[in-house]
């Protein structure tokens, strides 16, 4: 098994837990603390939430309401389980396939007690026995036993007809329908107690080019800065609970894309083309954060800026071929080079 589809069985979040409470109870607690928390908030309002997307990102996490949503009450059709993995598997199902599948501790030690008795002597002999039994075949490792049929016959997911999933959407609906946050794209940079605002003034300008809220999230302790522009949202972290301070929805401007600029270049847009190129950037972007999270589906569709720019290409081309064919026939025809003309004019008079 791949080193990445054994970590997809570990629930990392569970082990982290404990520690991440003792540390909020017992004092202040850090950045990464903060963001976990953040997290499992914001998962009780959309499944489209990462953290720490990237380097080149410079914010903390990240979280996508689809649009149409306002005060969003449902999970999108298309959401995806985070129980699912390799596509088709269910992990909580693989779960306890491994623990009904294990072979008992007193079973394994009574066969190393066996064996160690037959190898007695041997001071380098170190007993192994099977972990996992499956339809009378056992298997000596995890490995070996997610490589059987276990997996393909026991641990097929059934999204549709979990009745896990159904209980997790029906507890999400009510969390959201009483957290009530607004649609759009939401990035979020910590500063916890122990943090400084340092970075925050080379941290905003890559936020708010593609977010329609971006939140400075803080300590119970840390002050806002007074700089801070009005745009910038702020919530605060206080005995394990968030607070919205102040919050605010950008309004993201388009750079300036003349139409008259591309005429110079010989090339006709129509204004229905004219912002489809930003656009389909900033749904670019969106898409890509959280594509491999859920395993290549669709987060935001960008079918409709795609066809206006290629509609334009297409139209361009055209123009383009039209135009160099014309060219080429006018130079081939009114072709003219002094020099060239000379010789030939001498040629023909026999100099």
């Amino acid at each position: 098994m791949a080193e990445d589809e054994i970590d997809d069985l570990i629930d990392w979040d569970e082990l982290e837990e404990k520690e991440s409470k003792d540390r909020i109870n017992s004092g202040v607690p850090i950045g990464t603390d903060i963001q976990r928390a953040l997290r499992d908030e914001c998962l009780m309002v959309s499944p489209y939430v990462r953290m720490e997307v990237g380097a080149g990102t410079r914010f903390d996490l990240v979280m996508f309401i689809p649009d149409g949503m306002p005060f969003i009450v449902d999970s999108p059709q298309y959401a995806h389980c985070w129980e699912k993995f390799r596509k088709i598997y269910c992990k909580r199902k693989w779960g306890d396939i491994q623990n009904n599948y294990r072979i008992s501790f007193e079973e394994i030690e009574k066969r190393k007690k066996e064996l160690r008795d037959k190898h007695k002597g041997e001071p380098y002999f170190y007993p192994e026995v099977p972990t996992y039994r499956y339809k009378d075949k056992e298997y000596m490792i995890e490995e070996d036993f997610w490589r059987s049929n276990a997996k393909k016959e026991l641990a097929m997911c059934d999204q549709t007809d979990c009745e896990w999933w159904n209980k997790i959407q029906k507890v999400h609906k009510e969390e959201r329908e009483k957290y009530g946050f607004m649609d759009g794209l939401h990035i979020f940079e910590i500063k916890s107690d122990k943090d400084k605002h340092d970075l925050l003034i080379h941290q905003i300008p890559n936020m708010i080019g593609i977010a329609d809220y971006v939140w400075l999230v803080l300590g119970e302790n840390q002050p806002i800065p007074e700089w801070l522009p009005p745009y910038v949202s702020v919530m605060r972290f206080k005995d394990g609970k968030f607070i919205i301070e102040h919050k605010n929805k950008l309004e993201i401007t388009q750079p300036p894309t003349y139409k008259d600029a591309m005429k110079m270049q010989g090339y006709r847009i129509e204004s229905k083309e004219e912002y489809s190129l930003h656009r389909l950037f900033r749904l670019w972007r969106i898409n890509s954060m959280f594509h491999y999270q859920f395993e290549g589906q669709i987060i935001i569709d960008m079918e409709e800026e795609i066809d206006k720019l290629m509609s334009f290409l297409e139209r361009a081309k055209k123009y383009k071929n039209k135009n160099e064919s014309k060219k080429f026939q006018r130079n081939l025809f009114n072709y003219e080079d002094t020099k060239d003309t000379e010789n030939i004019s001498g040629d023909l008079n026999g100099t």
